[in-house]
């Protein structure tokens, strides 16, 4: 513990310098082009490189009931050949310029960048623009890569942590609900999904008010009328509309998930709770920082560093375009899951019920702005965080006024935003381990069990 202590405290020393009088953001320049999409540009000459990102509103969120991991699908397909290149020669050429092409989705969006030199400044906006613009969706490599998805679905059944939050999804979200299923899609929806379903859901969200970019580095003379003929081919339209979906608010239960050759016992407890652009996000921060996000928190003071009862337990709030959850997440051995448990339950309650302290509010302040320029350093990490916030329609003030916000809260602001959002009555508490941990909950209220 007094190792945490230390690490804690040079961080918090160490941003004394980091204070609202002396902080600046880097310079960035945001624009609406002609076709509607969002364009960020940062000019940065320290390194000979560059680097631009495309954020298509493609998430899980939008993918269509019963072809869950449609728009994973469609973004692993990019690469996987275009018009002028098959997907080997692709990646070949990626590869002789040293570059490096990105592809990614989660819930709510997807991700694709490209990094290299500057010199090749052209040929990776070529590259880029073949990927978003020219797929080909070869049916060998929607069969090459539906195995592929198919055969990480099966690897995730065999990763206790990944099975117990998937479950914990689904235990706190409506059936109907895109954050109760994995982005990734389950057997039967991989399964479904057709050539014409990707290429449909292609069409539809890549279009031009759909995508934000973002091209950082040496940017050079002339850059406007390179972009201008980068963003030409791309297909003008509208963002598509989302329906929101209802999300539960339950009474505090907990559900037993048995898997009998399990070692450790994995526990995830919380609720539903904000979305992105919650106000308070902030502050919920500070919160989460000081009950278990940081390295000296209540919750590994007491249930990892007193109690002995875990190696590594942590709290957060993952907003999401719709309310994501609060979530506390660990593991023990499985004699000691029950104790895990109602330790755990009863810490959130008196954190809910007393607060925090001056104590902790002046540290967690102090980690988050310790680790804030680590955030936003690069223009690369930059470029990433302004266009998250952009999509999830923060303003990129959130990140101007970071600093000066975190010193301007008090510690009752931050025992507000808990009792606000924190609650204890609502808990949801899942366990994944070997049905011999049952007899720790026989005292228990309200419990149900399933067999993995």
């Amino acid at each position: 513990m007094k190792a945490f202590l230390i690490v804690l405290t040079f961080l918090f020393l160490g941003c004394s310098s980091l204070n609202k009088k002396s902080f600046k953001l880097p310079d960035f320049k945001n624009q609406v082009q002609a076709n509607g999409s969002k364009v960020l540009t940062i000019v940065d000459n320290s390194l000979p490189s560059f680097s631009a990102y495309a954020l298509i509103g493609m998430g899980h969120i939008h993918d269509p009931k019963g072809k869950e991991g449609l728009s994973n699908f469609v973004v692993s397909m990019l690469d996987k050949g275009t018009k002028n290149y098959s997907a080997p020669k692709l990646a070949e050429k990626v590869d002789q310029l040293g570059a490096r092409l990105q592809l990614s989705a989660n819930n709510d969006y997807a991700i694709v960048s490209i990094h290299g030199l500057s010199i090749h400044q052209d040929q990776l906006l070529e590259i880029l623009q073949e990927v978003l613009t020219a797929p080909k969706f070869s049916d060998a490599e929607i069969k090459r890569l539906r195995s592929q998805i198919l055969a990480r679905i099966v690897q995730r059944n065999d990763q206790p942590p990944v099975v117990a939050s998937d479950a914990f999804d689904k235990m706190i979200y409506e059936k109907n609900h895109p954050y109760s299923q994995p982005s990734i899609g389950v057997k039967a929806s991989i399964q479904k999904i057709s050539k014409q379903d990707i290429k449909n859901h292609y069409n539809k969200h890549f279009v031009s008010k759909n995508i934000s970019f973002a091209f950082t580095g040496r940017l050079g003379d002339g850059f406007e009328t390179k972009l201008a003929n980068f963003l030409s081919p791309i297909k003008k339209g509208e963002k598509p509309s989302l329906k929101m979906p209802t999300a539960k608010k339950s009474d505090a239960k907990i559900l037993l998930v048995y898997k009998n050759d399990l070692k450790q016992a994995q526990v995830r407890l919380g609720h539903v709770a904000i979305k992105r652009s919650n106000p308070d996000y902030l502050k919920l921060k500070v919160a989460t920082t000081i009950l278990g996000g940081a390295f000296s928190s209540r919750l590994v003071d007491e249930i990892r560093e007193k109690r002995g009862l875990t190696y590594s337990i942590s709290s957060s709030f993952n907003p999401g375009y719709f309310n994501g959850p609060f979530i506390i997440s660990s593991s023990t051995r499985n004699e000691k899951a029950g104790e895990l448990v109602f330790e755990t339950q009863k810490l959130v309650s008196d954190f809910v019920e007393n607060g925090i302290t001056s104590e902790e509010l002046e540290m967690a302040v102090g980690y988050l702005k310790g680790t804030f320029p680590s955030l936003i350093e690069t223009s690369e990490g930059l470029a990433f965080n302004v266009l998250n916030l952009q999509y999830y329609g923060v303003s990129d003030q959130y990140l101007r006024d970071y600093v000066k916000n975190l010193e301007s809260f008090s510690k009752s602001d931050i025992n507000q935003a808990i009792k606000t959002y924190i609650h204890p009555d609502h808990m949801q508490t899942l366990v994944y381990a070997p049905e011999s941990v049952e007899t720790q909950f026989k005292d228990s209220k309200v419990f149900s069990k399933k067999s993995q």
